[in-house]
């Protein structure tokens, strides 16, 4: 869905065009969206061997996440539409100042879906076994995608002295 929603934002922001010059398709994807409303992947599933209870409530966990992923995407949508068109109007008076603050009205919509995922995690979590949840992190790690789940801020250690 992040890929989804940056390249949505892109196309949005995409302002500095020359007018009266045909707009460019962008160049097609050859990895679709898969990701899109995942809250985690078959292959990662099926090496965690989920027990059958598991299984069903991981299930109604994705099924409700996917859910939510594409009303809060639908949402985007329009609420960043309505951002482009005053991003437009920004852009023909030239006013930088909105343009930049629109483009982080944007930024901050896109976020919605990692704070949903953010929501989900430690819903999932509950469901696995303590070896589960380290080889659930060890699978991501090696995707390059880290828990998204939040977690507390140690504070620093005083020097000694």
């Amino acid at each position: 869905m992040r890929l989804f929603l940056l390249g949505f934002l892109t196309l949005t922001l995409g302002l500095a065009q020359e007018p009266g010059k045909p707009a460019e398709k962008p160049k097609e994807s050859t990895k679709p969206l898969e990701d899109f409303g995942v809250l985690i992947k078959p292959e990662i599933e099926k090496k965690l061997v989920l027990n059958a209870e598991q299984r069903e409530k991981v299930s109604r966990l994705s099924d409700e996440f996917r859910e939510k992923s594409i009303e809060l995407r639908d949402k985007i949508t329009s609420e960043v539409e309505k951002i482009r068109a005053a991003a437009k109007a920004a852009e023909k008076e030239n006013d930088r100042a909105t343009r930049r603050k629109l483009a982080a009205q944007v930024k901050k919509k896109l976020d919605g879906e990692r704070d949903l995922k953010a929501e989900y995690l430690p819903r999932l979590r509950a469901v696995f076994t303590d070896e589960q949840k380290q080889l659930y992190d060890k699978l991501l790690r090696e995707q390059n995608r880290p828990p998204v789940e939040k977690k507390p801020v140690k504070p620093p250690v005083p020097a000694p002295g």
